[in-house]
């Protein structure tokens, strides 16, 4: 689970400009052993409610396969206010049902609040100002108390990438067993 507040992030940047976030994972099979695969990742409120999901069908890869990696991505855009973490659901069995850490193989899963985003969150009615015109601005910004200020749907300070594979996977033991 990825909480927003603890990475740094602020309820308005997420309600306000909603950046794209950018999820990835990376699965594969042993070549002698066939597996399901599996990936849900919610979008969640500061009370766990899910206001967003990703979760496509499983995938199955049968035994002899090539056992060669494949990215699953999903960009979620325009999502509602509200969001706090992203909960990150990843996983899968082998299909020879072999005591052990045989089959399903995940690796570089990662979430990324993108400063891309989708849709526009206000339209501007200003002119385009001269680099003097900027510099006077940034200069009246300092003394403004709101803590948006300095973030504009332009600046690139909110990118984060997040690795996942660092958090252990319920689907991956410490040692493997026997056939």
């Amino acid at each position: 689970m990825v909480d927003f507040k603890a990475e740094g992030y602020w309820e308005e940047l997420m309600d306000i400009f909603q950046p794209d976030i950018v999820i990835k994972d990376w699965f594969a099979a042993r070549a002698d052993c066939g597996c399901t695969y599996n990936i849900r990742v919610q979008l969640v409120s500061a009370n766990y409610i899910a206001l967003a999901s990703f979760e496509p069908p499983a995938v199955t890869i049968h035994k002899w396969n090539d056992a060669k990696w494949t990215e699953v991505s999903h960009t979620f855009s325009d999502y509602p206010p509200g969001v706090h973490h992203i909960l990150f659901q990843h996983g899968g069995k082998d299909t020879q049902f072999w005591a052990g850490w045989y089959g399903l193989r995940v690796t570089n899963s990662i979430s990324i609040i993108s400063p891309k985003m989708t849709r526009n969150p206000a339209a501007s009615t200003t002119q385009p100002m001269t680099m003097q015109g900027q510099e006077q601005e940034q200069e009246d910004a300092t003394d403004l108390p709101s803590p948006l200020h300095f973030y504009r749907p332009s600046d690139s300070l909110y990118l984060i990438a997040i690795h996942l594979s660092s958090v252990p996977c319920p689907c991956q033991r410490s040692s493997p067993g026997k056939k």
